[in-house]
Order: C-alpha cells, then structure tokens, then sequence
C-alpha cells in the first residue's frame, strides 16, 4: 500500500522532521514525550496508516527555502546514520518557477501547483495525507481547498503554543517533556471523499495538468480555472434544484441551465428575446415540408440547374423556342393575366408541349431570371404583404406553393439543388437536427423512383457535417387512395432496409383534413401500426378537434401538427400531457390559413398547461419565413420571454423521433451550445 504525504513548505526547516515525526511515531521517536502522540497514532491507525511511503515537499525556488531545504537534508542524512532509514520515506520536492508570493498572479499559479499535486498524489496514492502546516498561510488555505476538492485520508495540522527554538541536534533524539508538549498534532478532517465536480462533464486527470518532481514547474492556472468555473455551477446546481423543485413549472427544461448563477436564469424570466439572441441559439426542426422549402429566388436558381437542357431543346424545338419567347416578351410587358394562367394552373404548364418534366416548368420560371420579385408578386399578389396574409384557407395556401413542389421537383438536378438550399437555411438558422417531410411519389413523373428520390436527398443531406437529419414519409389524404397506399408500402419496406432504416424515422398524414379523417384511414395504417413506427399527424388545424381525437386514439399518434383545436377539448389536452404527446406549432402558417383575429392563438395556453409545444416553419418558402422568424413571431404574439424560448427549443429536442441514446447525446449537444451562450452573456 503506497501511503503519500503532502505539505506545503517556507522557510522554517524544522517543521519537515516534525511533520515525519508524527506522521511515522515510533518509528521515529522524536516526540515519544509528546502526550498526545499516542492519540494521533491511533487516529493513523483507524484508517490503515502504517508508514509514510513518499512525502511530496511543494514550495517556492528562492535562495532562503532552497537552504532550508539542504539544512533539512543535513537533518535527513545525519538522522539516517544514526539510525538508519527506518521512518525515512522517499522525498520529493514540488517547486514553482518563482521566489516568493508577491502578486495575485503568482498567488494564482501557486493554487494551481497545490492543485496540481494533491490531483496528483490523489491518483499515486492509496492513502494520502495533507498537511497544512508550513509555508505563506494562502498556501495552507489552498491545501485546504484541494483536499475538499480531491479528498484525502487525512487533514491536520501541527501547532505550536509559543516560540520556541529548536536546534538540528535536538531533533536526533527525544525533545524533553517541555519541548516535545510545546508542539501538537491537530486533526482537521478525516476521510474526505472527493467532490463530484473532479468527474464531470468529464474527469480530471493528472496527466493533462502534470506536475515536475526537482525542477521548477512552469506558472499556470488552467486547472484553477476548471476548478472555480465547475465549483460555481455546482453551487448555482444546488440552489437552482431547490428553486425548481419549490415552483410549479409543470415542464422540465435544459438540465445544463441549473449550472447558470441564478441571476441568469431570473433575468431569462424577464428578458425578451431578440432576433439576434434567438439566432444564435441550437434549434430542431421537426415540421417541415420538402416541397415548400424554397422561395422565390431560390426556385428561380432550382430551376436553373435545367439551362444547358433548355438551350438544347430551344435549338432542336421551334415551338419550344417560339413558346419562350412569348413569356420572356410577356414578363417585359408585364402581361400578367397571360403569365399568370400558367401559375395558377399547374397542369397546363407541367404538360406544356408534352415536354419530360420539369423541362416545361423548369423553362418557365427561368425566364424570370432578372425578374425575381415580378414572379414573386405573380405568385403572392397582395400575401407579399403580411398583414393581408392572414386567414386564406388551406386550398389557397397550399395552391401558393405550385411552383416549388412536385412541378419543379421531378429530376435529381432539381432536388440536389434544393438540397443545398436547404442545407444552408440550416446553417443560417443554426439548426442542428431537422426533420424532413416529403412524399417521394410526387417527385417521380421525371423518370425517378420513389427510392431514387429519397436516395438523393439522404445522399446529398449526408454529405455536411452541421445538421443531423431524418426523413418522414406522407401519406396525403388529397392524393388518391392508391398514392396513399404506395407511400404507406413504402415506408414499410424502408424502414427494415439497413440501408434506409437509420434515416426513415417516421410516416406522416397531411393534406386538407376535411377530405378524410385519421379514424377512415386507419385500415390502410395498419401495417405501419403493427411495425410500431413513430406518427405525427396534421390535425385539427382548421378542423374540429375530433380529428385530434381520432389521430391519438385512432392512429396512437406521437406527435400532432398543428393541433390549434386542442384547446377546445380540456380531456383531450390532459392525455397530451400524461402521455407526452408533442404538438408541432407553426405560427406562420397557423395564422395565414386560419381565423386568428376573431380567436386567440393557443401557444401561451399550451405552455401554461405544461403541453409539449414545438415551433416550426412547415413551409418557409410558402409561409415566407424562416424558423429564426417564427420564434420572433411567436414570442410576439404571445409575449414570451427568454426561458419560454429555451422551453420550447427543448420541447423540439425531446420531441424528435430518435432512439432514447440518440436523443440523449442531441440533447446534451445542444444544453452544451446553450450554456456557453447563456454563461458568456
């Protein structure tokens, strides 16, 4: 059993054979008259401490020390030829690279060596003693520290009732009664464990703050600074549980958040988000429709992709030819009742001259190529203005986003290319886990299969590091039955393909809910039931609530879209919250296609009552948003504040459809992200 002894060390040499001499009675004798020697030794005893195998010396490197250490070494080698090694442990000195204490950075760099030592001798040692008797008293104080820190077997010290002088010789042999009893051994602590902060978030460890025995060590305080910076959010841990389990905040939020000073997290209660504060923050999107990601601009740039293809044709087609020139000379002219019946009627474009798609959509919206905003007012008329966005219906919503769905989306240039917009509306939101939606079928009239489809954009996602991403597959209620049933099959058969397995997470119903309720599509579900896959499921947005009924009794839905008829059912909101079913919110898009002046916008209700509420986009190049902006919006329509935020950036964490390990580390990826910002503010 290695059993090491730790003190700090000034200028006063005696105090090192005095130190040995208790810590090694009988072996040395030198206070065999001492009358509590013989205490001291039995609290040794008690914890198994039978010889001191190495005493680790740490002091400064100034001429006056370095001579108490030689005469501490003269003491040493006449002791030993005395009576030999019997009590002599192996000495090791621990030294700074500077003379003395004289300013707070050298105060700091010497707490930082203390730690560093007893880190170390925790590590080397199977008992190890601390002893904080000599050196400058901020020395001792961080002796102090470091064994509640790191624990120990022992802390004591050695105190002397008056000055007294003692030669080197007398400390050959037994001091008298007098000199011996002037000096005593006093227990400060004994079994100290170690203070959890030294093994999270991760273990300290002394090879990554070494230590150099003999030589000076150089300045640092890069432990001290891990030290403190972990003592304060254990303290602020501590004070914020309590205040936690104290409130009746019916909703858990980001664990890493009771690291913060309680300061933080009261101004987080008070404090309105900004745009610039929201942007900053990790976020999931959990509702978001592939074919509703672009804008106006960026369709333009997809379509594109097809110029090389509609140059040929133009040279191998004079119909084709002659039909370009009339919307290029329409666009000039600003003949917007010619334009506007190719937008408004997507299959009179999509089969324009029988051409293989997209190549007729994609000619079209090319040719607005120095026009952007004229086919962006084309397509949105008076909803470019958000105040008369408001309340327009699904149909006219859903209408609005012709262009950028499956007309455009029918070749794998057009899909890689909305991809990369994609990816980057990622990154400029700072999204960190996204859930696509999408209904491969639709993107197959070009010539590709429903798996090519989805082979492409998992593909093309992959490929970048910033987002972790997953697929869910819809099933539309206004695609006929057979569609339906192609993408419940398919999904059936991605999901047990390891090839597919990781990405295809989960099936979705969407479309217009008064077409078919969840209860009539349960038979076609079944598969898909009975595979157990995770569903979310677009109900009562602008449908009554038995709708979400049906979707969580009928279809044991996990997660609801939209759910704004929620409200109107307390039972139904009670299941919700017992049973943790989340609710996809998208504020923009709740409010352009639903009646929210004449009714209040459910959010700040969910959230009082403790329901899992997530904020989404669901189509950005549709709704004209971002999901940045939706979090400004919501908190501007429902008067939130900062904490409400990071509650619902928590909900879309925990909401997402991953294995319990998975959505662990996500978790703990974005707490981590948070906290920096929180702490740093």
């Amino acid at each position: 059993m290695r059993t090491i002894i730790v003190t700090s060390f000034g200028r006063t040499w005696q105090i090192l054979p005095e130190i040995l001499a208790f810590v090694n009675y009988p072996k040395i004798k030198i206070f065999q008259n001492n009358r509590q020697i013989n205490n001291f030794h039995k609290i040794l005893e008690s914890q198994n401490i039978e010889t001191i195998n190495q005493f680790w010396i740490i002091c400064n490197n100034d001429a006056t020390t370095n001579n108490a250490i030689q005469n501490f070494e003269n003491w040493k080698h006449e002791y030993i030829k005395i009576y030999g090694n019997e009590g002599i442990p192996e000495i090791k000195y621990i030294k700074s690279d500077f003379q003395d204490l004289t300013s707070q950075e050298e105060c700091d760099a010497m707490t930082d060596l203390i730690y560093r030592t007893i880190l170390k001798a925790k590590e080397d040692s199977d008992k190890l003693l601390i002893s904080l008797t000599g050196g400058r008293k901020t020395m001792s104080a961080d002796l102090l520290n470091a064994a509640s820190i790191w624990g120990c077997n022992l802390l004591f010290h050695i105190n002397i009732n008056q000055n007294i002088t003692i030669q080197k010789n007398e400390l050959l042999s037994p001091l008298d009664h007098e000199k011996a009893n002037f000096i005593f051994p006093v227990l400060v602590k004994s079994n100290l464990l170690s203070n959890y902060i030294t093994e999270i978030p991760n273990k300290i460890l002394s090879k990554d703050y070494p230590i150099h025995f003999g030589t000076p060590n150089p300045s640092s305080t890069n432990l001290l600074k891990v030290i403190n910076k972990r003592l304060d959010e254990a303290k602020y841990t501590h004070y914020n549980a309590y205040k936690i389990r104290q409130s009746n905040n019916s909703q858990s939020n980001f664990l890493g958040l009771h690291q913060l000073h309680p300061s933080i997290l009261n101004a987080l209660t008070v404090q309105s988000p900004t745009k610039e504060w929201i942007a900053i923050l990790p976020k999931a999107e959990l509702h978001i429709h592939f074919g509703g990601v672009l804008n106006t601009h960026q369709l333009i740039e997809v379509a594109k992709t097809h110029s090389d293809d509609i140059e040929q044709l133009k040279n191998e087609s004079s119909s084709f030819n002659d039909w370009i020139l009339q919307i290029q000379n329409a666009i000039s002219i600003k003949n917007d009742d010619y334009l506007k019946k190719f937008i408004q009627d997507k299959k009179l474009l999509r089969d324009h001259l029988n051409l293989p798609k997209p190549l007729a959509v994609a000619a079209f919206i090319s040719c607005f190529d120095k026009n952007a905003d004229y086919l962006d007012q084309l397509i949105f008329g008076n909803y470019t203005n958000n105040t008369h966005y408001r309340n327009i219906g699904i149909e006219k919503y859903e209408k609005l986003g012709d262009l950028q769905g499956s007309a455009i989306l029918q070749s794998k240039k057009t899909i890689e290319k909305t991809c990369d917009f994609l990816i980057d509306y990622c990154k400029n939101n700072n999204i960190i886990y996204l859930e696509l939606r999408c209904s491969p079928h639709n993107y197959t009239q070009g010539n590709l299969t429903e798996k090519e489809v989805i082979n492409i954009i998992i593909n093309k996602l992959k490929s970048q590091k910033h987002t972790d991403f997953r697929l869910i597959i819809i099933g539309s209620r206004h695609n006929d039955e057979t569609i339906f049933s192609k993408h419940v099959e398919l999904t059936g058969n991605l999901i047990n393909d390891a090839h597919y397995k990781e990405y295809i997470i989960g099936f979705d119903i969407a479309g217009n809910e008064s077409l078919k309720s969840p209860g009539e599509l349960r038979p076609k579900l079944l598969p898909l039931l009975k595979e157990c896959i995770r569903f979310t499921i677009h109900a009562g947005e602008d449908q009554p609530v038995d709708n979400i009924w049906q979707a969580v009794y009928e279809l044991s839905a996990d997660r609801i879209g939209h759910g704004l008829t929620l409200i109107n059912n307390p039972q139904l909101m009670k299941r919700f919250k017992d049973k943790n079913i989340s609710i996809e919110l998208c504020p923009s898009s709740n409010f352009q296609i639903c009646d929210f002046n004449s009714k209040k916008y459910p959010l700040m209700d969910y959230l009082n009552y403790g329901l899992k509420v997530t904020i989404n986009t669901d189509n950005p190049g549709i709704s004209r948003t971002t999901l940045n902006n939706e979090f400004l919006f919501a908190a501007q329509i429902a008067q939130l504040n900062k904490n409400h935020i990071l509650q619902l950036i928590y909900n879309s964490f925990k909401s997402a459809f991953l294995e319990k390990e998975e959505k662990k580390k996500l978790l703990l990826k974005a707490e981590e992200k948070i906290f920096n910002i929180l702490s740093n503010e």
